[in-house]
């Protein structure tokens, strides 16, 4: 296992020693649901389970997969606040990302405790792979390809899942999150102890190059409107803006602990979970600055987000309760 950077606590899950990020502590227990409530102004409030972390949206059904890493188990939410279902996963199971495949409407999670990921059809899990993965965390459905694509994080690759085939890819050190750049084909990793993102070619999987971005990079999200790629760095509580194919073009400021990304098609703005203010905002990005924020609820540790295109929702996980919130 990885030690931390300057004795902070890390910020992906650890089997034994646990991250201040993404986990206080892993042992299952199905928390249970709450009924929809208010929050702030424009928010709905979600009851799911326990330690919700990066959601996923289904544009097929209108749904959104809401991975709960300390119940061990999914919750399916529709519209506002609609719970279409509930998905239980194996003993010991911490579900932590969710991702959707256009190519035969399959959700696919992975389960970081367990080195496994779920290729989810409804409420059913239909397929699980449970071969040559080394702490999941996570993925992107590379179009370019039509491959999964798993940010491996224990073996610094990324696996890419084509069918029931497996394709190793190399990256730096600590593969976290993974992005889809359609403009210029490529695919964008980052790696959290190598404080950079790994560029390769989305067709052939050819690495590009490597662009160094600030310290302890989490997720990366395409920006369509200004075909720029944002990484959010966790340690030094800032924003970079880079291209594609690999340069840097800028970074935002202003930041505590950004953690989760997803762009609003509705107002063509990026969003940016603050994790660690306890203040439970959400920040909105455009071009190389802050334009904005929305609020949450007063103490939410608010960490993986998801965007509704078809009821132009953003959804916001709380990783600090059994909460999802709903800015409409």
């Amino acid at each position: 296992m990885r030690s931390s950077k300057s004795g902070q606590s890390v910020v992906v899950v650890a089997v034994v020693v646990l991250g201040a990020l993404l986990l206080v502590g892993w042992l299952p227990g199905v928390s249970a649901a709450q009924p929809s409530i208010r929050a702030a102004s424009g928010v709905t409030a979600c009851g799911v389970g326990n330690g919700p972390e990066f959601p996923g949206y289904d544009p097929v059904n209108h749904e959104v997969y809401v991975p709960n890493a300390k119940s061990g188990n999914i919750t399916i939410l529709s519209g506002t606040c609609k719970h279409v279902g509930s998905i239980k996963l194996p003993s010991g199971a911490y579900p932590v990302y969710a991702a959707f495949d256009p190519q035969n409407d399959r959700m696919y999670v992975t389960d970081y405790a367990l080195n496994q990921v779920y290729v989810i059809a409804g409420k059913s899990v239909v397929y699980t792979f449970n071969q040559n993965f080394n702490g999941p965390l996570g993925e992107a459905w590379d179009a370019g390809n039509n491959a999964m694509l798993v940010a491996n994080y224990n073996s610094d690759q990324v696996i890419a899942i084509q069918g029931i085939n497996y394709t190793p890819i190399n990256t730096g050190i600590g593969p976290s999150f993974i992005a889809y750049d359609p403009y210029y084909a490529t695919v964008l990793i980052t790696n959290f102890y190598s404080d950079n993102v790994t560029i390769v070619n989305a067709l052939t999987f050819r690495h590009v190059g490597d662009v160094p971005v600030g310290s302890g990079p989490l997720d990366i999200a395409f920006d369509p409107v200004n075909d720029r790629d944002y990484v959010t760095n966790q340690y030094s509580g800032n924003v970079t803006v880079i291209s594609g194919s690999g340069v840097g073009i800028g970074s935002i400021g202003g930041f505590k602990t950004p953690a989760g990304l997803a762009f609003n098609q509705a107002n063509l703005r990026m969003y940016v979970a603050e994790y660690t203010s306890k203040l439970g905002k959400v920040a909105q990005v455009t071009a190389a600055k802050q334009v904005g924020s929305n609020d949450t609820v007063s103490g939410a540790s608010v960490l993986g987000l998801a965007f509704d295109e078809y009821n132009n929702y953003v959804y916001v996980a709380n990783f600090g309760g059994s909460t999802v919130y709903i800015l409409t």
